[in-house]
């Protein structure tokens, strides 16, 4: 890892299935001891825009490490996957989930985007067409946590 931090993990998942655990189970198989903070996984089913909001309020309060939030209606569609870095060093250097503008408000207030790529699907996990969260972005959030570039994940 690129220093101390942890993963925030945001979504709306909900905790009565198994969605944030799987996730969380990738994370820890992929980057064994990297510490994983849920910041919540009551975020309204599909409202980009309380997802949005929720990383705002917690972005100026995160330390170093890589944020994985997931609300996205387009699940299963063409919609990209993505990953962020951020231009201050001093909070997440990296946010990873959909191309629907969930991440967008975060990012400013950390700096700003230095860089964007679209992620491709693992292949440690076969690609499904609905859990990104398991087949995209965790796998991505644990290389990243690993010290892979962003460049190395997508175009």
């Amino acid at each position: 890892m690129y220093g101390p931090g942890c993963f925030y993990f945001m979504s709306d998942y909900g905790l009565s299935a198994e969605f944030a655990g799987v996730v969380r189970a990738v994370l820890a198989r992929d980057a064994p001891g990297v510490p994983t903070v849920d910041l919540t996984h009551a975020i309204p089913p599909f409202d980009v825009r309380a997802g949005a909001l929720t990383l705002a309020r917690c972005a100026p309060h995160l330390g170093p490490g890589i944020v994985l939030a997931v609300v996205d209606p387009g699940v299963g569609t063409a919609r990209r996957a993505i990953a962020l870095e951020s231009a201050d060093d001093r909070g997440p250097r990296h946010l990873l989930g959909p191309d629907n503008g969930l991440l967008v408000w975060a990012a400013e207030l950390l700096g700003g985007i230095r860089r964007a790529v679209e992620l491709e699907a693992s292949p440690m996990t076969p690609k499904s067409s609905t859990f990104d969260g398991r087949d995209v972005f965790g796998p991505a959030a644990a290389s990243l946590s690993r010290g892979t570039g962003i460049a190395s994940l997508g175009d």
